[in-house]
């Protein structure tokens, strides 16, 4: 830090741009648990100071537990027919073409499962140059890509616990294939009705008004405030909600025209 008294004719610009940063409170391991039960000194501790890599290994490793659940619970064989069972193309099968692409999904599927972090990754780094994009030209601030980042690897903590909570329900169940994969926790409107009666497309729509989800959402938007200078909870929240209802909207639309 300069020293005003030793060099009087030193601006004060220059010393405030010297001046050192506030160094972060909280270790990595205190901000995954912070998320949960304090997640506003949580955002303001990685907005100090952002680091993601510990909040990407607990996100990775919930996920390959939830894939290994899966396969030990289901069988690969059982996930397939079950996926299958439930996209509308399939009502357009023959008995033996559909035996025949859920053996192949069956094959398929336990290499998609244990990729699924690398995919988690990789949405990680997507998600976070779109609310980086938001951020900065929707809320008028200028926030930097690693931020973004931390902020939004650990908003997507809850995820994270929705697949050991599922993973947990799987075990606990004497017989699992009474589950839907898809849908392990009462958590969203789909898993109180019957797929077959609302149809895949309007099952899938409803998947994504999750409290999971919605937790996550919240999340999101107090990361940006604390991210921000005088950016209003209610303004984050427009802006997280809005590109979530989006991305809802053309995912529904995909659904209806596949």
């Amino acid at each position: 830090m300069a020293d005003f008294t030793a060099n009087p004719s030193l601006p004060p610009e220059a010393g405030a741009a010297a001046a050192p940063r506030e160094p972060r409170r909280m270790s990595s391991v205190a901000r995954i648990f912070g998320a949960f039960y304090s997640p506003g000194a949580t955002f303001g501790d990685i907005a100090r100071e952002p680091h993601f890599i510990l909040a990407w290994v607990v996100i990775a490793a919930a996920s390959v537990f939830g894939s290994y659940t899966l396969l030990a619970r289901f069988g690969a064989y059982g996930l397939a027919r079950q996926a299958l069972l439930a996209r509308p193309q399939a009502q357009t099968l023959s008995a033996a073409q559909l035996q025949k692409n859920i053996a192949i999904a069956a094959r398929i599927l336990p290499f998609q499962l244990y990729a699924a972090p690398v995919f988690v990754v990789l949405m990680l780094l997507l998600l976070a140059a779109i609310f980086l994009g938001a951020e900065n030209f929707l809320l008028g601030q200028q926030v930097k890509y690693k931020a973004m980042l931390a902020t939004v690897s650990h908003a997507m903590l809850p995820i994270a616990l929705y697949s050991l909570a599922g993973a947990a329900v799987l075990w606990l169940r004497a017989d699992p294939n009474t589950a839907r994969f898809d849908n392990l926790l009462g958590s969203n409107p789909a898993f109180y009705l019957d797929p077959s009666s609302i149809g895949p497309v309007w099952n899938a729509f409803l998947q994504h008004f999750d409290l999971f989800s919605f937790w996550t959402i919240g999340l999101l938007a107090l990361g940006m405030t604390k991210l921000g200078t005088k950016v209003k909870y209610g303004s984050a929240l427009a802006v997280v909600v809005g590109l979530w209802l989006l991305y809802v909207l053309l995912a529904f639309g995909l659904a209806v025209l596949a």
